[in-house]
Order: structure tokens, then C-alpha cells, then sequence
């Protein structure tokens, strides 16, 4: 997924503790990417799962 600097102008901020932060630093180190990129590519997977649980449609079962 090939994106340019100029399409990236959306920002998150996050605050965590030291430990969270080392978990992620290591996270990305075994992945071989960065620490942002890592972060990015979960939480994006993350909101995919919950969307698409959320446009299923459950209906009852039926007698």
C-alpha cells in the first residue's frame, strides 16, 4: 500500500504509560517496522473487525 507524504495529513495524538510504550517499541522492533506504523496498522485492523461486526445482522432463529 504505496501512500505519499502528501495524502498522510491526519494526526492522532496518544498519551500511555512507560510500559505500554516499551511494548509497542518492541512490537515494532520484531516487525521490522516503526513504532507509528505498527500502531497504525493495528488500530486500523482493530476498527475493521469492530465495523464489520457491527453490519452483521443477526436473526433469530426460527421454529
Amino acid at each position: 500500500m504505496a501512500e505519499t507524504a502528501a495524502s498522510k495529513h491526519e494526526r492522532v495524538h496518544l498519551c500511555l504509560d512507560a510500559g505500554s510504550k516499551h511494548k509497542l517499541e518492541r512490537a515494532a522492533a520484531y516487525e521490522g517496522t516503526s513504532v507509528s506504523r505498527f500502531v497504525l496498522d493495528s488500530a486500523v485492523a482493530a476498527a475493521e473487525r469492530v465495523i464489520e461486526a457491527r453490519k452483521r445482522i443477526v436473526l433469530p432463529a426460527t421454529d
